[in-house]
This record gives C-alpha cells, structure tokens and sequence, in this order.
C-alpha cells in the first residue's frame, strides 16, 4: 500500500519537473524597434496629459464657507428642548 502512494508521489514530481522544463522560463525580449514604438508612445501620451496637468493645477480649488466657521464657544451653546416624542421607540 505504501509503495503506491510513493509510486504515485515519484510519478507526480516528474511530470511535474517534465512541465516546468517545457514551459518558458524567461519573458520574451523586446527588439529595439520595438523598444523605440513605445517610448514614441508613452512620450506622446505624456505630451497629452501635461496641459491637463497644469490646468487643473491652475485653478482654484472653491471651498463653501459657511457663516458660522468657528464652533461656538461653551457659554454659547444652547441645550436641546425636550420632546414629548420618542423618536427611537
């Protein structure tokens, strides 16, 4: 019995080994031609987004100022009117 689960195991890690040998193991190269496509690309892409760049950096960025900025100080604070309502029951 033990002699086929190691039979079984040996026969794995070979096809195994068998799979790893056949596959690629290194990415394929790029020619140079290539290489200069797509610099040609990525310069013209950059080219693009330069003036969007700088415009949005350009505006102002609008925040809504409400007329009471500051938290009120603790004198100022009212406390809240009791109900007759129970709004969580």
């Amino acid at each position: 019995m033990i002699t086929v689960v190691v039979i079984g195991a040996v026969a794995a890690a070979a096809m195994f080994v068998i799979l790893l040998k056949l596959s690629p193991n290194e990415p394929k190269k790029v020619e140079k031609m290539e290489k200069g496509d797509i610099l040609k690309q990525l310069l013209a892409l950059s080219e693009l987004e330069a003036p969007t760049a700088k415009a949005k950096a350009t505006l102002p960025q609008a925040r809504p100022q409400s007329a009471n900025a500051h938290p009120p100080k603790s004198g100022e604070i009212k406390p809240a009117e009791k109900t007759s309502e129970c709004l969580g029951c």
